[in-house]
């Protein structure tokens, strides 16, 4: 098997699983806490989040079996974006409410956050690595 094909086969369950983040934890669960708090920025920051992780997932699915590599290069700068903003509003998120929290809920909270960041550079890591390396194993297919 290629490795063209096992990119976009973990390229696949990536945006899909991704996919399922945008729809459960940023819209089902942040629409009800933004209508009962609609003057707080991270509910407002969370369904925005969401939609635009629906958007780029979507996106990127398609493209990634269609093999626009330059396109590919697209979708990982949106996932790049995605993933600087998700840092920074649970960074700003996580020390607001920090205090409040009892100390198991401290380290699940954080190791969530973590594990959920660690996810997305790989996910990105692994679609710039497409974008650069797709474009070179059709050569070398075709030539062969």
């Amino acid at each position: 098997m290629h490795l063209i094909k096992l990119i976009q086969i973990y390229l696949t369950i990536f945006y899909g699983q991704l996919l399922s983040i945008g729809i459960y934890e940023n819209l089902l669960t942040g629409i009800p806490e933004l209508i009962q708090n609609s003057q707080s920025y991270f509910n407002i920051t969370r369904v925005c989040l969401g939609i635009l992780i629906i958007i780029q997932s979507i996106f990127s699915l398609i493209i990634i079996w269609v093999k626009k590599f330059k396109i590919v290069f697209i979708s990982g700068i949106l996932l790049t974006i995605i993933f600087l903003v998700y840092i920074i509003v649970n960074t700003i998120h996580l020390t607001q409410i920090y205090e409040k929290l009892s100390s198991i809920d401290k380290y699940k909270t954080l190791i969530e956050v973590l594990i959920k960041s660690f996810v997305l550079l790989m996910g990105l890591i692994v679609t710039f690595f497409m974008s650069s390396r797709g474009p070179y194993e059709l050569v070398n297919q075709n030539e062969k």
